[in-house]
């Protein structure tokens, strides 16, 4: 029954009877939201492969200033410097691990 009428049509009838309602947004409505835009919920980044991306950010706000968005890493692209950096591994001992397949395959581009 749900499905014989719209969003809009259901919206219009529960609220005329007093219910508090709302719809339930997919990711691409609810970046239409005014609301969306207005709370300061959509992020966006550069993306090496897709170009300009944007999401739903985070609601929770904790602390001054907010944090910087930025995307996911690809695969393997900090590899070296987790290595180096927080392990302490040297070029050759990082060199040697991946001769011997220690890392998979790097995705393309990355």
């Amino acid at each position: 029954m749900l499905a014989t009428r719209t969003t809009a049509d259901w919206l219009a009838t529960l609220t005329a009877a007093g219910v508090p309602c709302g719809p339930i947004n997919d990711v691409r409505a609810a970046l239409r939201e005014p609301q969306t835009a207005a709370r300061g919920l959509i992020a966006e980044t550069e993306h090496p492969a897709f170009g300009r991306a944007r999401w739903i950010a985070s609601p929770v706000r904790v602390g001054e200033p907010a944090p910087a968005h930025r995307r996911a890493p690809g695969l393997g692209e900090h590899t070296d410097s987790v290595l180096r950096d927080v392990l302490g591994y040297d070029a050759a001992h990082v060199a040697e691990l991946r001769a011997a397949g220690a890392f998979g395959e790097r995705a393309a581009g990355a």
